[in-house]
């Protein structure tokens, strides 16, 4: 057999070993426990906003919606953005809360891949409803979601005792991975739709920000260079942080990464549930213990 032969083998056992090795399912149970207190706090804000944007009289009642959503209109994809709302707009709040108490039950370990997949449904019917307002940062979350009904992680209800267990098995492997690489997915495109201004490559971005009042950090004319030096600190951080994800020598020193990248963030932009969702995703690649809970799973590549 000769080399490249030999190679070709490597690679495809380093790529089944990557996507389909056994792991024991703590870290996803810990991701799972952080990413349902976010969608939680998530359903919370809709069950605010939801009678007064879906309601029969509402800023987007279902005629409104439908519109701006191009329904009927070829090319616009509105038949893919199906949801009761559209029929039952008088249920916007009964969906929200269903939402976030399947959100709370994903988070204390209840309910197997039922919660996560009731909580992901409750998502998908309010973002297909009216996109035109979902967040920066919401389809990151939903798409977190997504992974976590293929593993539940370790279960405090133990409804199905496969599941319940904590023996390791692949699918524990599969959806923390998906998260892995979704996030750094997030991280890549965001950096490239930055870099896609000019706004970012000459350091106005920044201070076209500060200027606005739209973060924490407050400053008067003359101090342009700190917006400029905040706008190139974002750009490098987030360049590091992709670094350090790929490298697994270097992936302790990303945790410090991200965490400058969202305290700059903060600074510029006040938007303190972009934030959470940052720290509960990455929670798949940087692993944490909770107080509460011995996490076991080894360090993977």
């Amino acid at each position: 057999m000769n080399t490249n032969r030999l190679k070709t083998i490597s690679s495809v056992e380093r790529w089944n070993r990557f996507w389909f090795a056994s792991r024991r399912p703590e870290q996803i149970g810990t991701v799972r426990v952080v990413v349902g207190i976010v969608v939680a706090i998530q359903f919370a804000i809709y069950l605010a906003i939801a009678k007064d944007w879906f309601g029969d009289t509402g800023i987007l009642e279902s005629s409104v919606g439908k519109y701006l959503i191009g329904d009927g209109i070829d090319g616009t994809g509105s038949q893919y953005r199906w949801t009761p709302l559209f029929a039952f707009s008088e249920y916007a709040t009964a969906i929200a809360l269903m939402g976030m108490v399947a959100s709370l039950l994903m988070s204390a370990g209840i309910g197997s891949r039922f919660s996560p997949a009731i909580a992901w449904i409750a998502l998908v019917s309010i973002h297909h409803r009216a996109p035109m307002i979902i967040s920066l940062y919401e389809p990151l979350l939903c798409a977190a979601v997504t992974y976590l009904i293929i593993d539940p992680g370790r279960l405090v209800w133990k409804i199905q005792p496969g599941l319940s267990s904590g023996e390791s098995r692949w699918s524990a492997n599969f959806s923390l991975r998906l998260i892995q690489i979704h996030f750094a997915l997030w991280i890549a495109f965001g950096l490239c739709s930055m870099l896609a201004y000019p706004a970012w490559w000459n350091g106005e971005a920044g201070w076209g920000l500060i200027t606005q009042k739209r973060g924490l950090l407050r400053l008067g004319a003359g101090s342009e260079w700190i917006g400029q030096w905040m706008t190139h600190t974002i750009v490098v951080l987030q360049l590091g942080l992709l670094f350090c994800m790929a490298n697994f020598h270097w992936r302790w020193l990303g945790r410090w990464i991200l965490i400058a990248l969202i305290a700059s963030m903060l600074m510029l932009s006040s938007d303190w549930m972009y934030a959470a969702v940052l720290l509960a995703v990455s929670v798949a690649i940087w692993p944490v213990t909770l107080p509460f809970r011995k996490d076991t799973d080894e360090p993977h590549r």
